[in-house]
């Protein structure tokens, strides 16, 4: 329950970012994500139809249109949601009242299956490692079979925020192999590595 509860948080609504998608410039692996702010106050909720997740103090959402395509296979960060917890059970639960989801969206277009890894991944913040919590995440981790789609969101812990405006940079690495094309044997493994310039 408290994994579905911390999900909802982090799952980020595509009505709210849905007018921002247009907004974001990539070049080489590197993106700009378009930023909403919520606040849970009075007067921030007087000013916003948004509601936050109960539990939830503060979340800052980021849109983002970031893709690559490998081996035939496209891979999507279409957005990303730094949030701060109030509730003592989540903050016990994570070690942390502040969390990054990543939500990817992974297609495989080819005639055979690849596996894929971001639910394995690193995510630097502010200088810091932090790797993937498989246990909050979405399980999108492992064989992606052809013709098929995966999406989730991918959790990252982050106890050293003090804000959720903290975070204005978001680098990603994860793994990836397609052992079955045999065409390019020097091209059958990649690390991704992906940096998110995450602005308002």
């Amino acid at each position: 329950m408290k994994k579905v509860k911390l999900l909802v948080a982090l799952g980020v609504c595509g009505l709210v970012l849905g007018a921002c998608g247009d907004k974001k410039v990539e070049e080489k692996g590197n993106a700009t994500a378009v930023k909403e702010s919520e606040v849970s106050s009075v007067e921030s909720a007087a000013e916003s139809s948004k509601e936050l997740p109960e539990g939830v103090e503060a979340r800052t959402l980021f849109s983002t249109d970031w893709t690559e395509d490998w081996h035939d296979t496209t891979f999507k960060i279409t957005e990303v949601s730094v949030v701060q917890y109030s509730d003592p059970e989540a903050i016990e639960f994570t070690d942390s009242e502040y969390m990054v989801g990543v939500n990817f969206s992974i297609q495989n277009n080819g005639d055979h299956a690849i596996s894929a890894y971001p639910d394995q991944g690193i995510a630097i913040i502010n200088g810091k490692q932090y790797d993937a919590d498989m246990m909050l995440s979405d399980s999108i981790g492992g064989d992606i079979i052809d013709g098929s789609t995966v999406e989730g969101v991918v959790v990252f812990a982050v106890p050293d925020l003090t804000s959720v405006d903290d975070v204005t940079e978001l680098r990603l690495t994860w793994p990836a192999d397609d052992f079955e094309d045999t065409t390019n044997m020097d091209d059958t493994s990649k690390d991704f590595d992906v940096t998110l310039e995450l602005k308002k």
